[in-house]
This record gives structure tokens, sequence and C-alpha cells, in this order.
């Protein structure tokens, strides 16, 4: 089953919007303008099979932003495949480094509330309840 997530992000003066496909054991995220719905790049991450391995990441479309690191850092953090489509324009490495936090608490929160609804009815212990 597949849900899409949206929401919008305040970071200064600037607003970002992020839409998350959720599927099986992947993610899509777009970021951009709230008022646009252009993807200008795409990249995807993968866990890697190595215990403590980084993820193994790619550019699909266009290079050159944060795609990949958003991709990266959100693999590292959840353990599942991240797509991310990152068209937010900014010159700025605190901006960004502002926009990749709120993205990765955000996606990370949806993963694991994913995680606990198919787990169903297993307590934490495991036990069925």
């Amino acid at each position: 089953m597949m849900t899409m997530e949206r929401t919008t992000f305040e970071i200064g003066a600037m607003r970002v919007a992020c839409e998350v496909l959720c599927m099986r054991d992947s993610y899509y995220v777009w970021l951009g303008q709230p008022d646009s719905r252009s993807m200008g790049s795409l990249a995807a991450a993968f866990g890697s099979r190595i215990s403590g391995g980084l993820p193994s990441t790619t550019e699909l479309i266009g290079g050159g932003d944060d795609s990949a690191g958003i991709a990266k850092r959100l693999t590292q953090r959840t353990g599942k495949a991240m797509f991310v489509s990152c068209n937010v324009a900014s010159d700025e490495a605190r901006f960004m480094d502002m926009v990749q936090r709120r993205v990765v608490a955000y996606v990370a929160s949806l993963v694991d509330s994913a995680d606990a609804a198919a787990a169903g009815g297993a307590s934490v212990d495991g036990a069925a309840r």
C-alpha cells in the first residue's frame, strides 16, 4: 500500500514544501517551493550490506545539488531505500543544513510510524498482545 504525506516547513523567511510517497520498503521525497511542482534532480540511496557501512548513493537525474546528501542521510537514519528530489534554490549552506535536518526528522518519524504499524500487535518485548 502506498500513502502520500505532505507538509510545509517554515525556515527563516522561506517556505519549503515536502511531499513523501511512502511505499513498502522505500520512500520518495520531493522538496521545493510550495507553488512549484518541478523536478530538477533525483538521487537514490540504498543501505549497505556491510554492517555499519555507508549507504550507496547515486544521482539518477541532474546533480550538483543536495538531493544525494539528503537521500544518504535518510537511508543512514532509517535503513530504507530513499529517492530524493531536492528543488530548493539556495546558495547558503547553513539554510540547506536546516532544510536537511527538518526533512530527516520528518521523514524518519514517518518511517518509524510505518514500522510500528507494520509490527501490528507486537509489544516492545516482541510478545503478542
